[in-house]
């Protein structure tokens, strides 16, 4: 997650926005609050509903949606956290008069920008297993399971990214290890080289493994189920590189040579990228996974009708029975 600097002589500043900068202008600083301020609401509002939705119904907890709705989780720190101490911090200097109210800000942002990776990545890595078997419901332990693990693994790297490192020049609220090129080289691994790379590779190997089982499953109706699963498996990582791949790498370029690629109009856009992304996560969510009411309804006519087919049956059954036991002696035999 961008980290926000208030002194454009820092060059590694993540801020995305700076008051005292000429060369930004009023209507531009202005702005940028205003539309990340929107985007959290927007993107609070459709996290909680798709967790609502989640949590009542009970086809959505199953091996294919419940990553992408743990997901959300990090959506909902981001905005109910994150985002306010970014306003806190610029608009009442508390990360100038409280240092360690910066350091808390500065972990939970590393967290949240980790942890979406690292969900979609286990999500990719996953599907292998349980993709061409049944879907059905989970429990609640298993769930979770995957949501506690990257939440411990994703929190202690960021404490640890934020408080080893030593700053050689002292920075208003900036992870020393910015001021190192190699350093940076290894949180872009860790944040996002290495959980896009098994994506798309995860992605290619599921491709051929469905181009593989295609004849099996031509006629049957999961193959429309599993090509629609792995849309939704391309919609996810398109959404990660969008979101990702922007600000990654212009911080990538202005930590190696900072005079020739610092930009602030640049580093703006590639952060509202991110911020942006973040908050259209719960939206994709939202509207790609619906409840099947027409799959429920056809189910419940099909169950009614043979309901319906055993009664008659069994009607039938008994007046025959009946109709038998009438008959003369003669006519039985």
């Amino acid at each position: 997650m961008p980290i926000i600097m208030l002194n454009r002589s820092f060059n590694y500043s993540l801020f995305p926005m700076n008051p005292n900068n000429e060369n930004i202008s009023d209507q531009f600083s202005s702005f940028l609050p205003i539309t990340i301020g929107i985007s959290s609401l927007i993107g609070t509002i459709f996290s909680i509903l798709s967790l609502i939705r989640y949590f009542c119904e009970r086809d959505f907890r199953s091996y294919f949606n419940y990553i992408y709705h743990n997901m959300l989780i990090f959506c909902l720190i981001n905005s109910i956290i994150y985002v306010p101490s970014f306003y806190v911090g610029v608009y009442l200097s508390w990360f100038i008069i409280f240092p360690i109210f910066c350091t808390i800000f500065l972990i939970h942002g590393y967290a949240i920008f980790a942890g979406l990776a690292y969900l979609l990545m286990w999500s990719s890595l996953e599907q292998h297993i349980y993709y061409f078997r049944i879907n059905r419901s989970i429990s609640y332990c298993r769930q979770i399971f995957p949501l506690i693990i990257v939440v411990i693994f994703v929190y202690i790297c960021s404490i640890l990214i934020v408080l080893l490192p030593k700053c050689s020049k002292e920075k208003i609220c900036e992870a020393c290890f910015m001021q190192n090129f190699l350093s940076v080289i290894l949180f872009q691994l860790y944040t996002f080289f290495i959980p896009i790379l098994i994506m798309i590779c995860s992605t290619i190997i599921l491709l051929w493994r469905l181009f593989k089982q295609r004849t099996k499953l031509n006629k049957h109706r999961r193959w429309i189920r599993l090509k629609r699963m792995f849309y939704q498996a391309i919609i996810y990582l398109g959404w990660y590189c969008l979101s990702y791949w922007p600000y990654n790498t212009y911080s990538l370029l202005i930590s190696y040579d900072s005079n020739r690629f610092d930009s602030i109009i640049l580093k703006n856009i590639s952060y509202l990228f991110s911020i942006y992304g973040i908050q259209l996560l719960p939206l994709l969510t939202f509207f790609i996974f619906k409840s099947n009411k027409k799959q429920k309804l056809n189910k419940y006519i099909i169950s009614n009708q043979i309901q319906n087919n055993r009664k008659k049956q069994q009607k039938f059954n008994i007046k025959w029975l009946t109709n038998r036991k009438q008959m003369p002696i003669v006519q039985r035999f």
